[in-house]
């Protein structure tokens, strides 16, 4: 299926500005504070800010996947589409259906074909095909909490890209160089930890940026100033995809659900307050590190609730809406096929019963790889099953 796979993450896209070699502070700095207030603790830094690695890494991941794919379908199973956007699924006369429009497409366009919660599709008009009502539910994210100090005696990214020359600097530096901040990762310092001692394994991931705005899209601030994110690596929070209308052009109604549950808003507050004592750490001294994101005057677990709400934010790992399983809210078997639905899979982020704990990408190609697999399993099986049965 040619159906366009979205992408859970946007390394290149949403942090394109990360660091140049004067940044490296930042690195630095959090990794010691990092150490002196959690110690023993494991902390990934990249090796070189100014490498071109992230850039090169990406290029040999796309040169891995191009030429002939190793699913090979039917070659038009398609028959229904509107201006070469695919509006429903039809029936295929031969072989199978690959779905992989990511964890919002695929459940739309499972809905829009008649897959899905059955009073849900009546209601916007659509004819039931199979009733599935796990179709969109179990939507789950990763929300990364982005508190944000302003700091002295150095420079960050922020004023670096907020004028004109700092951004034609950075375009040189990379196009004749390969250096700079366009070759840098989205975060410098990563740390996995736990929010209280009994936890099993770490819940939360602490990334760390030379950069400060408001919301995802908007320019950097004029001060300078550095991100200390805390992401929620197992949410309870579940979320959910579902139809606004039968009109395949209209953009699904998508409900994330963060911090629904009492647990979730308590592990959110303690990443803060463990962020709070990391820049303070005497290693982020001589920087003056100053919070204004949720503020100083944010305290209370509950006052931190509430400030975490407002500086909340997706990164982008939607998964779970056609969930792989046995149960009722199950979408697709232990091999990806839809249950009730003959010839259809499903293959993408969408499959996972549980959000990993870490970022999607790597596992969600390999779910691609898996499924490859499987899929030739079953085509040679039964290719063998039909010699069986005509000797």
């Amino acid at each position: 299926m040619t159906a366009a796979q979205t992408s859970a993450e946007k390394p290149l896209l949403t942090f394109a500005l990360a660091a140049l070699n004067q940044e490296r502070f930042i690195c630095e700095a959090v990794e010691a504070a990092f150490a002196q207030t959690y110690s023993p603790l494991e902390i990934i830094l990249s090796d070189d800010c100014s490498e071109d690695r992230t850039f090169e890494i990406m290029c040999e991941m796309a040169k891995a996947y191009r030429g002939p794919h190793r699913i090979v379908l039917n070659r038009n199973p398609i028959r229904r589409s509107i201006g070469g956007h695919i509006n429903r699924i039809m029936e295929v006369s031969q072989g199978e259906l690959i779905l992989a429009a990511g964890a919002i497409g695929s459940p739309h366009l499972l809905m829009l074909s008649g897959v899905g919660d059955a009073a849900a599709l009546r209601d916007h008009g659509i004819g039931v095909v199979h009733h599935l009502p796990g179709v969109g539910a179990n939507l789950q994210d990763h929300l990364a909490v982005r508190t944000m100090y302003k700091v002295s005696n150095t420079v960050t990214l922020n004023e670096q890209a907020s004028s004109l020359a700092g951004r034609v600097k950075m375009g040189l530096e990379y196009l004749l160089h390969r250096r700079g901040p366009l070759t840098i990762p989205p975060a410098l310092v990563t740390a996995f930890v736990k929010s209280d001692a009994s936890r099993a394994t770490p819940d939360l991931q602490f990334v760390c940026y030379p950069l400060t705005y408001d919301t995802t899209g908007d320019p950097p601030h004029r001060f300078p100033g550095f991100t200390a994110g805390i992401c929620l690596l197992r949410p309870e929070s579940r979320g959910s995809i579902t139809l606004k209308s039968n009109d395949p052009f209209a953009a699904p109604a998508i409900r994330l659900n963060f911090l629904s549950t009492p647990a979730d808003r308590a592990t959110a507050v303690a990443g803060v307050k463990m962020m709070r004592e990391v820049c303070a750490a005497p290693a982020m001294r001589r920087f003056a590190p100053v919070e204004f994101a949720p503020g100083p005057g944010y305290q209370s677990d509950q006052e931190l609730s509430a400030g975490i709400g407002r500086i909340g934010a997706t990164i982008f790992h939607p998964v779970g809406t056609c969930k792989m399983g046995s149960d009722n809210g199950a979408v697709v078997d232990a091999r990806l096929r839809v249950h009730g639905v003959d010839g259809l899979r499903v293959v993408d982020a969408s499959i996972m019963p549980t959000i990993i704990s870490g970022n999607t990408n790597a596992t969600t190609i390999m779910i691609g790889e898996k499924a490859s697999d499987m899929i030739l399993e079953d085509r040679r099986d039964g290719a063998n099953d039909e010699i069986s049965a005509t000797h």
